[in-house]
């Protein structure tokens, strides 16, 4: 389970940003239920739940934009459950910061890599952060 960094779901291939919906609609779950535990989203409990709204809101949005069918009947829901918490702070976690953008686009690599995401969808992450990957290159 995992939020990808906010900066990606625009370029996630295909596969992760429909994983991305189901894992927002998960989460929504488990914090309705006071059941989520997991260690990779733990912190979206230390927020207003407005944060995972409009997250999941970027997600469907983005789903849309590509033609994705999906159930706005859940995006509702988790609009329903999550704006009941004001919001008085930015519309990011935190912990979404140049740390955990790095952490996420080396998961990208490594299944891009492995040949778990197409060349094409790959070429898209990669385009948007040439500059972070040239930066790591120097670094080895």
């Amino acid at each position: 389970m995992r939020l990808w960094h906010f900066e990606l779901i625009d370029v996630l291939p295909k596969l992760q940003l429909i994983s991305q919906w189901r894992e927002c609609l998960a989460i929504k779950r488990g914090l309705e239920r006071n059941t989520l535990n997991h260690g990779l989203v733990n912190y979206v409990k230390k927020y207003p739940t407005a944060l995972l709204y409009f997250y999941t809101y970027e997600v469907a949005k983005e789903m849309d934009k590509r033609g994705i069918n999906f159930q706005r009947k859940y995006l509702e829901e988790i609009e329903d459950f999550c704006m009941r918490c004001p919001l008085n702070t930015d519309v990011t976690y935190p912990e979404h910061n140049k740390r955990y953008l790095r952490e996420c686009l080396y998961n990208l690599e490594e299944k891009a890599v492995r040949g778990m995401i197409p060349k094409e969808e790959w070429k898209k992450i990669y385009e948007k952060y040439k500059d972070e990957f040239e930066l790591w290159e120097g670094e080895k």
